[in-house]
């Protein structure tokens, strides 16, 4: 897929000042001169309120974007926004820079002391097992209210719009955390540089943290929570009661990354 069209992009900075942005970037292959962008354009933005509802700011936004809200971003990821980002809009420009000044440096510290730690057991000193521990740990939680769900009869479910509610939900809460864990494992490591949060997931896979087979079915599960996110409406809730009868491989990437950390 070749680079949206520039009016495109306008109109996602339109969408993102209405929801109170008040900077953004593209970001990863998106944002390399004359590179051919991949299916899904990653826009961050900064809204000067960690509250923001990152939900509702993504299901505004057309399902090629794929939001990163960089007041709750983790350092790898702003700081890889704020070192190679390239501006989409800033209506505050010296928040804008004040941020981006305060986030590189950041960054080229953390790149430093991972530069440090890689001559080291990078499980002692690089991956912070206890945010893992965390994140794993909210993901596992989604699952187990996900099974809750699976044992429902489906006719019933598709009946009842707030457990289906709840069931979408979970699978986004649960991906994003599956996601979130993928990219601080492959930053930890200082791997390269995933290009969208699918390509994350083939990241562990080329360094043996997941088998392949996983990988696949999690890089077609994040683009299932990009639909939830994205085209939340429109999501074929058959297609949702389906995915409940296919938790098998959230679990094996759960398992496997919990297993990283206890080696």
């Amino acid at each position: 897929m070749q680079a949206q069209p520039a009016q495109e992009l306008e109109g996602v900075a339109t969408t993102l000042r209405a929801h109170g942005a008040r900077f953004a970037f593209v970001h990863g292959s998106a944002a390399v001169p004359g590179a051919t962008a991949p299916g899904d354009i990653d826009v961050a933005a900064w809204f000067g309120d960690a509250r923001v509802d990152g939900l509702a700011v993504a299901a505004a936004l057309p399902g090629w974007v794929d939001l990163l809200t960089l007041d709750r971003a983790p350092l790898e990821l702003g700081g890889r926004v704020a070192l190679t980002g390239r501006l989409l809009f800033e209506d505050d420009p010296p928040v804008r820079v004040r941020w981006q000044a305060q986030t590189r440096k950041l960054a080229l510290d953390e790149r430093h002391r991972v530069e440090r730690a890689a001559r080291t057991s990078w499980r002692d000193a690089v991956v912070d097992p206890e945010r893992l521990h965390r994140l794993l740990r909210g993901v596992t939680e989604d699952l187990a209210w996900l099974r809750r769900y699976a044992a429902v009869v489906r006719a019933e479910l598709l009946a009842d719009p707030a457990r289906l509610g709840h069931t979408k939900y979970l699978f986004v809460t649960a991906l994003e955390g599956c996601v979130d864990v993928g990219h601080h494992v492959v930053a930890s490591e200082g791997w390269r540089v995933p290009d969208t949060n699918a390509d994350a997931m083939r990241a562990l896979a080329e360094h043996d943290v997941i088998v392949d087979e996983v990988a696949r079915s999690m890089a077609k599960a994040v683009g299932f929570r990009n639909l939830l996110v994205h085209n939340y409406a429109e999501v074929d809730d058959e297609r949702v009661a389906d995915y409940l009868n296919d938790l098998g491989d959230l679990d094996r990437f759960v398992t496997a990354l919990t297993a990283l950390l206890e080696d």
